[in-house]
């Protein structure tokens, strides 16, 4: 899950800074991501019973704030 909620939050990180930054077609690509990445999680989450998947999903999303920055450091 911590991967999974890595992938899901680095490409928010990207949306935001894409629409931001007014790039339309990135800001497209990272929508279409997320509502495919939603899909997924929430699917998983439904059928999960363990605190692990959510400890998972707190590291994995604080991660990715730090990392989703880096990748699109150029975006300014």
């Amino acid at each position: 899950m911590a991967a999974v909620q890595f992938i899901s939050y680095t490409n928010l990180v990207m949306n935001t800074r894409a629409l931001s930054a007014g790039l339309i077609p990135h800001s497209i690509v990272t929508d279409v991501t997320a509502s495919a990445i939603s899909f997924f999680i929430i699917r998983k989450i439904a059928k999960e019973e363990s605190w692990i998947a959510c400890l998972g999903m707190m590291v994995g999303g604080g991660a990715a704030a730090a990392f989703g920055i880096w990748i699109t450091r150029h975006w300014q």
